[in-house]
């Protein structure tokens, strides 16, 4: 697994490479629907059939897919009321909206909807669609995910091929499927920023399957960008290239900038193929994986935009859930010892398991200060954020003179918590490689340094 580039695509063992078990002509990984107009990304153009308070109706519009500034997939009706007919006085009910069998899903050019309709008798209807699916999934060979978000990987130069410069690709895998993941150009924060092509290695193919696949690419790629990463619309291609089925929805996406994630953009293409390798074998264990996925979770809602007084008790929420899921599940440790440790120390045990510091680093003197002030002296980086925390989820002791933690021991504790929330994630996934510490923030992306665990190999 790793990088590849079109050259690699010419020779039968680039599909090895990725997991595939046959050779394919050369392919550069595309976008299936154009980019956004006026009507955002168009996915879906003709007819539709509307059902309103058990009214249905064949019309003609168009499925809309919205990334900026919210969020919003649907379907768009749009003309005089002699155009759509009695769907026009559905505009203030509740629509059920379905693609007729058989139609195409060919992706359209762009919007079918006209610019203008004439005052009056017309209307212009939006109607909220939280999942829609059609097609034939059995004629799909292979798909096409596309994703939104910050995960824009950095490739190193490659060499250049006949019509201009290779495609960078990141292949990886996870549990039955095969996949390459490739930048598209991109409009900006409205468009999408990415795609990932997905063979499945059985010939057989379920809904259920896909919808694991898309779950597991969220945890995924989410934990690499360090914030939450939009999975869809996914389309299902023929041998002859048609898209013969679709799944199209209103993705999971937090817009802003990341607060420092762990893997900088040229650090991807050799992260990614790692933590997915890591996240398959956790795979085995459905608790495992889901500890974890409800692990990656936190650690993208403690990196939100919410008051640190909210985010710290986020993060030493996934502590507590490790500490427990490796003192329980790794170490054996009976429940009645583990409820009988603080949270801190129990989180200090994990530490110690997983080769990760417990001393406060010098760039953290705010934390520093408050455990010289006030911490038992076995106490370390681990006790300090939880009596932060405690600190922050309780009442004073004084109602007349009420105290909280500083700022600057609130900035300390998010920092430190959310680094021991990251790496924790990393040594269940089996990491070894570099990433960017945010405990030394500031400093140039391109400062690497290895995870605790592996840094004396």
């Amino acid at each position: 697994m790793g990088i590849v580039s079109d050259n690699d695509c010419d020779r039968p063992e680039a599909d090895t490479a990725a997991g595939g078990a046959s050779s394919r002509p050369p392919r550069r990984l595309r976008r299936i629907y154009a980019p956004p107009g006026p009507d955002g990304i168009v996915v879906y153009a003709g007819d539709l059939e509307v059902d309103g308070e058990g009214r249905r109706q064949r019309v003609r519009g168009q499925l809309e897919l919205h990334l900026f500034p919210d969020v919003w997939f649907g379907a768009h009706l749009k003309g005089s009321m002699k155009e759509l007919g009695p769907v026009s006085l559905f505009s203030d009910r509740e629509l059920t909206v379905d693609i007729p069998q058989g139609a195409s899903l060919a992706p359209p050019s762009g919007t079918i909807l006209p610019r203008e309709v004439p005052p009056g008798n017309s209307a212009d209807i939006w109607e909220k669609i939280s999942d829609l699916t059609a097609g034939d999934l059995a004629g799909a060979k292979r798909f096409v995910v596309h994703y939104a978000g910050g995960l824009k990987p950095l490739f190193r130069v490659l060499d250049p091929v006949a019509g201009g410069g290779s495609q960078g690709q990141i292949a990886f895998t996870l549990p039955g499927w095969s996949l390459r993941l490739a930048t598209v150009d991109s409009s900006g924060a409205e468009d999408f920023s990415g795609v990932i092509e997905a063979r499945p290695v059985q010939p057989e193919v379920s809904a259920d399957l896909i919808r694991m696949l898309q779950r597991r690419l969220f945890a995924v790629l989410g934990l690499i960008a360090g914030r939450e990463v939009a999975i869809g619309p996914i389309c299902g291609l023929d041998a002859d290239e048609l898209v013969v089925w679709a799944n199209w929805g209103s993705p999971r996406l937090r817009r802003g900038k990341g607060a420092a994630a762990w893997c900088p953009p040229q650090l991807v293409p050799e992260a990614l193929p790692a933590v997915a390798a890591g996240y398959t074998k956790a795979c085995a264990d459905p608790a495992q994986e889901l500890i974890l996925e409800r692990a990656i979770n936190i650690l993208m809602a403690a990196d939100s935009g919410e008051v640190l007084d909210v985010r710290i008790p986020v993060a030493t929420s996934g502590l507590e859930l490790l500490a427990w899921a490796v003192l329980r599940r790794e170490e054996g440790m009976s429940k009645k010892a583990f409820e009988g440790l603080r949270a801190g120390g129990a989180f200090a045990l994990l530490c110690d398991w997983a080769g990760i510091p417990r001393t406060i680093p010098e760039s953290l003197p705010h934390l520093a200060a408050r455990l010289e002030r006030i911490g038992d002296p076995s106490w370390g980086g681990p006790e300090i954020v939880f009596n932060v925390r405690n600190r922050l989820v309780h009442p004073p002791s004084s109602h007349r003179d009420p105290e909280w933690p500083s700022q600057g021991e609130l900035a300390d504790s998010w920092q430190l918590a959310t680094w021991y929330l990251q790496m924790a994630v990393l040594r269940l996934l089996g990491y070894a490689g570099g990433h960017w510490s945010r405990l030394r923030l500031g400093r140039s992306s391109m400062d690497i340094e290895p995870v605790p665990w592996s840094a004396g190999r």
